[in-house]
């Protein structure tokens, strides 16, 4: 990408907004109605919906309708879309000599789905956003994202279809976002969603089917969940352990229990909540599991292990939110614990399993509080938290999270 200092935006705008206008007339007033009538995109669309109908409940009809062209104007613009064949048949070489050589110029770059970051603002309604899968910087310009920040100043990442105009990218269609979906959750839950691994291109595997990533709208409102100055991520990592003699020294640091051949190290300062950490030692598999529930207990643990000649890496092998996790339970249907050994452990009275239970009583709170912000109602915060048996003091704690996320108040009474 071009230095971004160095454009003349004011002249790219103007590219831009004759875009715009050749885009609704050629593309939203005849190109997707052709599309309809030759390929049905907007049955697949349809049929996809029946299937994802629970994450699309509630949505505006406009929304749905505004999505629905988007993904047309997917199949007809994506790597190997129906465009390059269209260009071949009478009815579109039929078209006014400017129609046509605007779809054969569109036709030149594919369009694609894109999960980015925002870093930097060169301009109004200009974006330099850079994709989180491929680490390409483009320069985007997207009123429809800065309408967004006006009211969602926190947003996290974002999902939009983007296009190249010849000078910039064009944002298409609804721009979905996150207010607590990280750059790693997206790589973590993306990895899931595809059922694949880094050893293939999840660009690419999103651009055939980007219908689940669109059905992650549903989470776009939940917030980060943050406890005082600690951010709520499970981070865990595994370290090869076949000298288990550098253990010893670790006994005069935490607390152990041994159960089925798996032994616990705690330490009652970050056992609890917020940070939930402990250390398992797998001797079947001769690993040490790590795993917490802050940054700050990972590098407390980590930096003990480093002390006694355990080698162990600055970042967590896995880093994901509570949304993260959330998402990939709902949508895999499947229990993706951050913690795969403390079962072991639960029926030990002197050290409470809280973490999973409370982290679903959080989502649960949030899932009833946000339709309500959504609409400016007033909150009953006390009979809301008696609801979920947590203090008002925890509930607000979780308000002022959100609030913080939102960028604005909600009303409470």
């Amino acid at each position: 990408m071009n230095d971004p200092k160095a454009l003349d935006y004011e002249s790219i705008k103007k590219h831009c907004e004759r875009q715009s206008i050749e885009s609704t007339r050629v593309i939203d007033k005849w190109l997707l109605d052709y599309n309809a009538g030759r390929d049905k995109s907007d049955r697949l669309f349809n049929k996809q919906l029946r299937l994802y109908k629970s994450y699309f409940s509630g949505l505006q009809p406009e929304l749905i309708n505004s999505m629905r062209a988007q993904f047309m104007y997917h199949c007809i613009f994506k790597h190997d879309g129906k465009i390059k064949n269209y260009l071949k048949q009478s009815e579109v070489k039929q078209l006014p000599e400017s129609d046509f050589e605007y779809l054969k110029q569109l036709s030149k770059y594919p369009s694609q789905f894109v999960f980015s970051v925002i870093k930097e603002k060169p301009a109004p309604d200009f974006f330099v956003m850079a994709d989180i899968l491929t680490e390409e910087e483009l320069l985007v310009y997207s009123p429809g994202i800065s309408r967004t920040l006006k009211d969602r100043p926190n947003v996290l990442t974002w999902f939009t279809q983007l296009h190249f105009n010849g000078e910039c990218y064009q944002s298409y269609g609804p721009n979905s976002y996150f207010l607590s979906l990280f750059p790693s959750d997206i790589l973590y839950v993306t990895m899931y969603l595809t059922e694949t691994d880094f050893s293939v291109s999840l660009d690419m595997l999103i651009q055939e089917d980007p219908f689940p990533f669109l059905s992650l709208c549903k989470f776009s409102e939940l917030p980060v969940i943050i406890h005082e100055d600690d951010l709520i991520c499970s981070c865990i990592t595994e370290i090869d352990m076949s000298n288990k003699t550098l253990l010893k020294p670790l006994h005069n640091h935490f607390e152990l229990q041994t159960k089925e051949g798996v032994t616990r190290y705690t330490h009652p300062e970050w056992s609890g909540f917020p940070h939930f950490a402990r250390l398992y030692y797998d001797s079947s598999l001769k690993v040490l599991h790590l795993t917490t529930q802050t940054e700050r207990s990972y590098k407390h643990f980590a930096d003990i292990l480093r002390k006694h000649n355990i080698q162990i890496g600055e970042f967590p092998n896995e880093r994901f939110t509570p949304t993260a996790q959330l998402i990939l339970n709902e949508m895999m249907d499947e229990d993706f614990a951050s913690d795969s050994y403390e079962f072991l452990f639960e029926e030990d009275e002197s050290f409470s399993p809280e973490q999973d239970e409370g982290l679903e009583t959080v989502n649960s709170f949030l899932n009833d509080i946000i339709p309500m912000v959504n609409a400016n109602k007033t909150i009953r915060l006390k009979a809301l938290a008696d609801q979920y048996d947590l203090s008002i003091e925890d509930a607000r704690g979780i308000i002022k999270s959100l609030e913080t996320s939102l960028g604005k108040k909600i009303k409470l009474k």
